[in-house]
């Protein structure tokens, strides 16, 4: 968007009130991106035409607090649940307000291009005396562990055309950008404004070129990258092409994936390029709508071509009172998790504090095991009170004691609320959810629990793929199962017993007693043995199958300070010295 002049804005502001109070109606769009199809890591980027400046937009204590619902309601967990936020035009105290109103979970950066304001922008109407914080600049927020900030300076004043003759611009272009775990991956992210001059001119390539030199850098690192914000040039002009890739042609010299480049809606009718039947092309949907109507796509949202694949982007318009730009989400997967999901290799599964599901891939090296970079299969799971893996399938109970069934996407090995299928009922009084497999030697899939009031075991034999038969106690041989904290169900005696691949028990004591219980193959368990010690140290215990390719189930414990060891399993219940794998699991978190 072209921005203001140091007094236009308060000369022309009165003129627009009128018309600023106009709803502008949602454009239609046939290609809506929704929570619930979308890939895992979600962005928005947003001008939020905050300082006042700009004719129309409201900057009241009610039009802030319009903006600040919109952008705190782009993180709810029913809604978009959102990883990063881009945030253009924004004054300092508006900053530290969605800072106050923001989950904890987020962290944020902010960079100011104007100190001060220029006179009469950025008056926080709270507190209107405040002269100190009125600074105008840029932003992000970003859900995840800071590891750096970095603010570029793109252009300094005095290198930037004069605001009019004799009028010297007092603005730097600037770009904030946070170094972050984000959906436990090492990210830089970055919101950009460049310079509101005519693209192809001026300031605008030398901006982009500088950008991008910084962003291919923190690329040959092994870091993805993700840009956001208002570019106020359109796809095909010179600047755009120092970002989109060199395989969308075009004259693109860029690294990066734009997240509405595959609309096809908006391929059509475009005059200067012909998309023809292209997956991709320099297009996309509008941003951005002028006081007159003309619309623009000004708003990107690019994602490192190298490390990010299925981009996908929708642009909403908001009422003209609030900004003349639209909240734009854009979306994506990490590219090497954008394969079915086999269960082959074995994997650690993890439900963190806000309730997103993780994948940890095993390396089936066969004789070591390290984990693969989270993948983010779900989202919404806080809900849940036990989680547990059959397969690929994963079963999980909620708050009511509902029993539900989710597949694996066949893309990616995600799980989706619009998929589960209804198992059962009547799961509320049970502390265990176990997932064994075909328990009972009948070739259906079945499922064990623990009743938390008294500790009793119960088989649930599978009828079907998604129903059960009502439970049957199992006799507990030796010693009661209530004396268990942690206890998982997997084939780790495989080469032993008359029932070879049938499920066992293996659990750890209230003294860090490590037991063993083969399944008989008919519902039944032998006699427990002790298969170790120590393992009081650990307050998770995960089965995750076979991580390292040999054929033979592993374990995994993690420790209260977060540490996550491999235990690699011989096949006859015995196990090699423990391995660390991972660290930063927090005590708490669900672990399967």
């Amino acid at each position: 968007m072209r921005r203001f002049g140091p007094l236009r804005a308060l000369l022309t502001t009165l003129a627009f009130l009128c018309a600023a109070m106009t709803v502008t109606a949602p454009q239609a769009r046939a290609d809506v991106v929704t929570p619930s199809t979308a890939p895992p890591l979600r962005t928005v980027t947003y001008n939020i035409c905050g300082s006042g400046g700009t004719a129309g937009c409201d900057v009241t204590a009610s039009g802030n607090t319009r903006r600040y619902d919109a952008i705190v309601n782009e993180t709810s967990a029913t809604g978009w649940n959102t990883d990063q936020i881009f945030l253009v035009e924004i004054c300092k105290y508006q900053f530290d307000d969605l800072d106050q109103r923001l989950p904890a979970s987020y962290v944020g950066h902010y960079a100011s291009t104007l100190k001060p304001a220029a006179a009469g922008l950025c008056v926080n109407p709270a507190n209107p005396s405040d002269t100190d914080n009125r600074d105008y600049g840029m932003a992000l927020f970003v859900r995840g562990t800071k590891v750096d900030d970095a603010t570029l300076t793109l252009h300094r004043p005095g290198d930037l055309p004069p605001v009019s003759p004799g009028v010297p611009q007092t603005e730097a272009i600037k770009a904030p950008c946070l170094k972050t775990y984000v959906q436990n991956r090492l990210n830089w992210a970055c919101a950009v404004h460049l310079f509101w001059g005519t693209p192809g001119a001026g300031p605008m390539e030398e901006e982009a070129r500088r950008l991008t030199d910084q962003t291919r850098q923190w690329e040959s690192e092994g870091i993805p990258v993700v840009l956001g914000g208002d570019f106020n040039a359109n796809p095909l002009t010179a600047p755009l092409s120092y970002f989109y890739d060199t395989s969308i042609n075009n004259n693109a010299t860029g690294t990066f994936v734009e997240a509405d480049e595959t609309d096809r809606e908006h391929f059509a009718g475009n005059p200067t390029v012909d998309c023809g039947l292209r997956d991709r092309c320099r297009t996309g949907e509008s941003t951005f709508v002028s006081d007159k109507g003309e619309r623009k796509k000004l708003d990107f949202l690019f994602f490192s071509s190298r490390f990010f694949s299925g981009a996908v982007g929708d642009a909403f318009t908001e009422v003209r009172s609030l900004s003349d730009h639209g909240r734009y989400r854009g979306a994506a997967y990490w590219a090497d998790c954008l394969h079915p999901y086999t269960a082959a290799p074995g994997s650690v599964f993890r439900r963190d504090a806000t309730g997103g599901l993780y994948r940890y891939d095993g390396r089936p090296s066969g004789d070591t095991a390290a984990l693969e970079k989270p993948c983010k299969v779900g989202y919404g799971w806080q809900g849940m009170t036990h989680v547990a893996r059959q397969g690929t399938t994963v079963a999980a109970v909620d708050a009511a004691g509902t029993l539900w069934h989710y597949p694996a996407a066949a893309a990616d090995g995600s799980y989706s609320g619009s998929t589960r299928k209804q198992a059962g009922t009547g799961f509320q009084d049970d502390d265990a959810l176990l997932t064994p497999g075909d328990f009972d030697g009948d070739g259906t899939a079945d499922l064990i629990t623990r009743e938390s009031t008294t500790g009793t075991f119960w088989l649930h034999k599978g009828t079907g793929a998604h129903s059960y038969a009502p439970r049957a106690r199992i006799v507990e041989p030796g010693a009661e199962w209530r004396i268990y904290p942690y206890l998982v169900a997997t084939d780790f005696a495989r080469g032993t017993g008359a029932a070879q691949g049938t499920a066992d028990i293996v659990a750890i004591d209230e003294l860090g007693s490590l037991w063993l219980q083969e399944g008989n193959g008919d519902g039944t368990l032998a006699e427990r043995r002790r298969i170790g010690n120590g393992w009081q140290v650990y307050d998770a215990l995960a089965a995750p199958g076979d991580l390292n390719g040999d054929g033979n189930a592993d374990l995994i414990g993690r420790e209260d300070g977060g540490d996550l060891y491999y235990y690699k399993g011989d096949g006859a219940g015995g196990y090699a010295p423990r391995v660390k794998v991972g660290s930063n699991f927090p005590a708490g978190e669900l672990l399967f």
